[in-house]
């Protein structure tokens, strides 16, 4: 059976999907494809960043290219170099 006419037929009405090939409507919620509506995406996606933001399971690095920060937040206690860039054989 191929799949893809099936999910393009019932594209605008993707319940139809749950009832003519159950298999494949759970397979798309479970990876994302699908939604529902009462799931919150956004929430998802942020559990999951913090969640390896503070996971040592991840190693995290910070690398700046330059030292000429534009920010200028009054409490930075950082001298700025005006026009320094790391070279581009460095980098």
């Amino acid at each position: 059976m191929r799949l893809k006419p099936i999910i393009i037929e019932r594209c605008h009405n993707i319940e139809a999907l749950k009832e003519i090939h159950p298999s494949l409507y759970e397979l798309l919620i479970k990876c994302g494809f699908i939604v529902l509506s009462a799931h919150d995406e956004m929430k998802s996606w942020v559990d999951e960043i913090n969640s390896k933001l503070q996971s040592d399971d991840y190693v995290r690095i910070t690398i700046n290219p330059t030292l000429d920060c534009n920010l200028r937040c009054w409490y930075c206690y950082e001298s700025h170099l005006k026009g320094s860039l790391m070279s581009k054989d460095t980098l």
